[in-house]
């Protein structure tokens, strides 16, 4: 038995991880069969953070920085001795009472995170990219309170115009921090990160098993905790649960294998792919611009530093599944991803508020029938109230996909 392991139990991700508010939450670290290395991610789920490790680096004199989406290089903010939070999040807490009731529920979700801790009063400044309406009119409220630096994303894969945006956003940086962007502190940040990105292409390899070792829940929540600012620590968990996992063989049941597309789910709303698990299903990937599409594009190598940074521009740019940039291959990709993962459905899924794919639903339901693979389209938003109604239509959508009689004990 691997060491770590308090159990052989067959895995095979049988069961999805329960919400952190319900009574069972406290059992889930203790069953049977969980490897100790998730301990790590876990507790950065329950702290909304790694307030330890943020602490520790301001004591270091590294300046915290927020940021939105996903089109700021983690590596440039490290070669700046700049540690990076993602603020985007699923609803926590109490969003601020004058946000009008439609408003995005991730923009919800970040503002009300920015006044609790670890974040509250913690944070140097907010990086925000001007991909939507909504995050574009939240810079106004936070420049009340905190420097904010725009950066202006094209409304097409224009690495030039990004990388040009990347280069002042150092040069703005680098008199917060009084470091200057080298190409040898950008080199070595990227081999920070290229490590980072090889243990979680491991981790997502071991889902594409006909029968993988961890539940979709699991390796989203994973993947969700590494914008958390604890980039060496994430590392290493994630290198130690990926050597355990290596070793089992599950031998629970298949189940229908599901690809999530559409919003992104964020930590801690993971009300629907919650429910895919608990009613039978597993999550083997998702289209999200939140999770792995980022850490799955390709690494960026040593290089002059304009090389190095439209390299950063081409990889935030191209593996885009934002609405807003008017991507015209999103079909084709989702496609592709459902057949590369042997998925047997796929669940496409909007919230209220995000305009962009919502208009995009349409498009993406008619290629997948066009391709003879079965979807499911969800609305929702961050809250709890049509839990069972989902489940519903969830169990219907997952019935479905047993009656092709693929899932045989």
């Amino acid at each position: 038995m691997p060491p770590g392991m308090s159990d052989p139990t067959p895995r095979g991700g049988a069961s999805a991880p329960p919400r952190f508010g319900s009574p069972s939450a406290s059992l889930w670290l203790g069953r049977p069969g969980t490897p100790t290395p998730l301990a790590y991610f876990l507790d950065r789920a329950r702290e909304g953070g790694a307030p330890q490790a943020l602490q520790a680096a301001r004591a270091r004199g590294r300046r915290i920085i927020g940021v939105f989406c996903s089109f700021i290089a983690e590596e440039l903010l490290l070669a700046l001795n700049v540690v990076r939070v993602r603020l985007c999040a699923g609803l926590t807490g109490r969003p601020p009472a004058d946000l009008p009731r439609d408003t995005c529920p991730v923009v919800r979700g970040a503002l009300a995170r920015l006044e609790l801790p670890p974040l509250a009063g913690l944070l140097d400044g907010v990086v925000v990219p001007t991909t939507c309406d909504w995050k574009v009119q939240t810079v106004r409220r936070l420049m009340t309170h905190l420097p904010v630096w725009e950066v202006e994303v094209p409304r097409a894969p224009e690495p030039e115009a990004l990388a040009a945006e990347l280069r002042r956003l150092a040069s703005d940086l680098g008199e917060l921090t009084d470091f200057t962007l080298t190409a040898r502190s950008l080199a070595e940040a990227i081999a920070s990160v290229n490590r980072a990105r090889v243990a979680h292409r491991r981790l997502e390899a071991l889902r594409r098993r006909p029968r993988p070792p961890l539940s979709g829940c699991e390796a989203m929540l994973i993947a969700d905790t590494y914008a958390y600012g604890d980039l060496p620590g994430w590392t290493e968990a994630c290198e130690a649960l990926v050597g355990e996992l290596e070793q089992i063989a599950p031998s629970s049941p298949p189940r229908p294998r599901l690809l999530l597309a559409g919003s992104p789910m964020i930590w801690p709303n993971f009300k629907v792919p919650e429910l895919v698990e608990e009613t039978g299903g597993l999550i083997v990937g998702d289209d999200f611009c939140s999770r792995a599409s980022r850490l799955e594009a390709p690494d960026v190598q040593p290089a002059p530093l304009r090389d190095m940074l439209r390299a950063l521009a081409v990889r935030a740019l191209e593996p885009c599944t934002c609405g807003v940039l008017g991507q015209r291959n999103e079909r084709e990709r989702v496609v592709a991803q459902a057949r590369a993962l042997d998925a047997d459905g796929v669940v496409c899924h909007y919230l209220r508020g995000c305009a962009p794919v919502a208009a995009n639903q349409a498009a993406l339901l008619r290629a997948l029938r066009e391709a003879g693979v079965p979807a499911l389209t969800i609305e929702t938003d961050a809250g709890e109230g049509d839990v069972e109604r989902l489940r519903t239509r969830i169990e219907a959508f997952i019935e479905l996909l047993n009656t092709r009689g693929r899932f045989d004990a």
